[in-house]
Formats: structure tokens, C-alpha cells, sequence
């Protein structure tokens, strides 16, 4: 631990002191197991990023929030790192969102006492942060955000001043322990869109990609059709995160548990209904996805369609049907529907190798959704 705790050694000038470290310990834990299987949390690479931003001199602030009843045993060396371990519990009811609550409102009292503090770094993913971070930019602070590959919002990263994946702050890559869910990985963003930095970004600090969670197919990452932007837009999905066949089936049952247990209506409901309730099991970028997607397709909380995923239940297959049907609807142009094998590759990036049975599975999908309809009207 000495090379660690010799990292917030240096120049200590109030002058200097004019970096704000605010990690959000349990969505990087977590997020970093998900993607490894691996217990172990290096804050190293962090730390030092913090101090070569500050050019070399002191974290004036390092917090950490969690709540430490669950990860205590990490608690003694984020204090020899000296990082001051606050204590966030999370009840029932409140869930993972109380650690953000913490966190945002220390940020913003930090900003308010600590006019020296002029430089945010914000360790997480989570877009519940956005609102905070653009409170921070409109008082002139600058804010860095660093998470974990496909855990990290494209919402948050956006709204940053600049953004570091943790794996390209490391001297060697994360070992691929649970494959990527699926998802696909943009280009990287132009530097021309974010302010400039005196700070080079590391390869891929740019990059966004999507989700883990219990062992989801190997893919290889690829960019969405040209031309299907405003289509996707349709659906509420992002053409830089779509899922596989086989992962979007995984996460049926657990989208319809939430429905039967919290009957979110909206999507923001929905959103931490599953991030509160399957943590480890899907990422925040998953839980943003489903929620958009099956909200345009009527699958829950839509006042005008019968609410079709609280009465399909848990078969996956009858959902999957379903929502090529659902989607298809939502997408036809005049009386131009288009068809099951277009539809799937719209969903899901690319051509299937089956056009055929998602055809048929798309015309089995309307005639399910035709009969529940029906007997949400008798």
C-alpha cells in the first residue's frame, strides 16, 4: 500500500488544492465485478489520473460513498489511500439510489464551501449524476468522469467535459472474465464536440459501449445499418447499444418480474425498478434500453395499449414475438409494414441468419398481440 498512499502526497498550497475526487464506490465495485468476477478494486490508476490532472499536486477532496455494512473489508485501504470512506446506508425502499443522493448532495455543498475547488471527477456511469454535473459546469467547475466499459451511461458521458474508461487508465487490460452483452461500441467522439483539455485522453477515453451481466453470448462489436437512426429513434433505442437475440431474452423475465412486483409506468420508474432489483444482473445501460424499448411498444405502462408484458408474463419466446410485431407496427410507413427479418435487423444490428423464422416469428407475434388485445377489450 505504500506506492498507493504516496499518490496523494505533493504540493498541499490551498492554491493547488483545487481537485474534487467523488467516487460512487458501490456502482464501480459492482460494475468492475460484473466485468471481471474479480473481488479486487484498484483505485491506482484513478488516483493518479487525479493528480495528473491537478499537474502533479494534491487531491484537495477524495471521498468514497458506499454503504459500508456491504463493503467494509475495502474500507481500511481507501483510508491508507487516504480517501475518506462516507457512509451511505441503503434501506429497503431506497436501494442504490441513496448512495447517488449522498453523493450529489455533498458535491453541490462542496461547491457552494470550497470556492478552491475548481476541477470535479466523478468516478461512475450513472446518468442519475447528469443533473448534478451540469450544475457544476453552469457555476465554471470542470468535470471528469471515469467508469467501467458497458455499465456507463452514453447520457452521462456525454454531459462530462471529458471521460475515461478505467480499463484505459490501466498499464494492462481487464481480463474479458464476463463478455460484453451484446452491444455495439461507436466510433470514437470527435475531440471537437467536447471542451479541449490540457490533458491527453488515453486511447479510447471516448468510447461508449454497452452492458455485462451473467455470461451473455460472445459478440463481436458492430456499428448499427446506415440509414437507421431515425428508425431506432422510434423505439427509443441507441444505435451504439443493441442488444443480442439471446440477451434480450435473458432480461424478459427479470423486465416482467419488475412489472408484476413495482408496475412502473414510466421509464424513469422502470429504469431503477431494475437497477434496484437486479443489480448485478443488469447494467445500468441495459436497464435504460428495456425501459425505452418496451415502453414505445406498449409492453407496460401505456394508458392507449394493453400493457402486453404483465400478460405474456415470463415466456420469453412470446415476448420476443411479440415485440418483433409491436416493433414492426411502430415502424410501418402508410400500410408498409416491414418485414420480420428487417424488423430483427433493425433490433438487433444485423441480418439475421434465419430471415425466414423471423418472419413467421413476427406474424406468430401479431396474432398473439391480437388475442390479448382482444381480451383486454371483452
Amino acid at each position: 500500500m505504500g506506492i498507493f498512499s504516496s499518490l496523494l502526497k505533493g504540493k498541499s498550497t490551498p492554491a493547488n488544492q483545487s481537485v474534487c475526487l467523488l467516487i460512487d464506490y458501490e456502482n464501480f465495485a459492482i460494475s468492475l465485478r460484473n466485468r471481471t468476477e474479480s473481488q479486487d478494486v484498484d483505485l491506482e490508476p484513478v488516483l493518479k489520473l487525479a493528480r495528473d490532472l491537478n499537474n502533479g499536486d494534491t487531491i484537495a477532496v477524495a471521498r468514497a460513498y458506499a454503504d459500508w455494512r456491504h463493503f467494509g473489508r475495502y474500507a481500511d485501504d481507501l483510508v491508507r489511500l487516504g480517501i475518506q470512506t462516507v457512509q451511505a446506508p441503503n434501506h429497503r425502499l431506497q436501494g442504490k439510489n441513496a448512495t447517488d443522493i449522498h453523493m450529489a448532495v455533498e458535491a453541490t455543498d462542496l461547491m457552494h464551501l470550497r470556492e478552491d475547488l475548481h476541477h470535479y471527477i466523478l468516478v461512475t456511469g450513472d446518468s442519475d449524476f447528469n443533473p448534478l454535473v451540469h450544475l457544476l459546469r453552469s457555476r465554471g467547475k470542470k468535470v471528469t468522469g471515469i467508469g467501467i466499459k458497458g455499465t456507463v451511461s452514453p447520457y452521462f458521458e456525454k454531459v462530462c467535459d471529458e471521460f475515461h474508461y478505467y480499463e484505459s487508465l490501466l498499464d494492462e487490460p481487464i481480463p474479458n472474465g464476463r463478455k460484453n452483452g451484446g452491444s455495439r461500441v461507436s466510433k470514437p467522439a470527435s475531440s471537437s464536440s467536447r471542451p479541449s483539455s490540457s490533458t491527453s485522453k488515453p486511447a479510447g477515453s471516448t468510447m461508449r459501449s454497452g452492458g455485462p451481466a451473467s455470461k451473455p453470448p460472445e459478440r463481436k462489436p458492430t456499428a448499427a445499418p446506415a440509414g437507421t437512426k431515425a428508425k431506432l429513434d422510434k423505439l427509443g433505442l441507441d444505435p451504439d447499444f443493441l442488444f443480442t437475440p439471446d440477451r434480450l431474452k435473458e432480461l424478459i423475465p427479470l423486465l416482467t418480474e419488475v412489472i408484476q412486483e413495482a408496475g412502473p409506468q414510466h421509464v424513469n420508474e422502470m429504469k431503477k425498478a431494475l437497477s434496484r432489483r437486479f443489480t448485478e444482473k443488469v447494467s445500468p445501460l441495459e436497464a435504460a434500453a428495456l425501459a425505452n424499448l418496451f415502453k414505445r411498444v406498449n409492453g407496460y405502462g401505456s394508458s392507449e395499449g394493453p400493457n402486453w408484458l404483465e400478460k405474456v408474463g415470463k415466456r420469453s419466446d412470446d415476448a420476443f414475438d411479440i415485440l418483433l410485431a409491436t416493433s414492426a407496427q411502430l415502424l410501418k410507413e402508410g400500410n408498409r409494414e416491414p418485414r420480420g427479418e428487417g424488423t430483427a435487423a433493425l433490433l438487433f444490428g444485423e441480418v439475421p441468419a434465419n430471415p425466414s423464422e423471423m418472419n413467421m416469428r413476427q406474424t406468430r407475434g401479431r396474432k398473439l398481440y391480437e388475442e390479448i388485445t382482444r381480451g383486454s377489450k371483452s
